[in-house]
């Protein structure tokens, strides 16, 4: 019964990570689109030159 309580405890400690891991890549991926976005608009607008 310890075992089987262990490897449930592992298993949601692996599919919290799992999400935590998705939010971090999303959230990364999303700051760095918004902070690319300005500058790229910037770059082509032609009074900045």
């Amino acid at each position: 019964m310890l075992i089987e309580k262990a490897s449930q405890i592992a298993a949601n400690l692996g599919a919290e990570l799992e999400i935590v891991h998705v939010v971090e890549s999303l959230t990364l991926y999303m700051g760095f689109a918004v902070a690319h976005i300005p500058l790229d608009s910037l770059a082509k607008d032609p009074k900045v030159r």
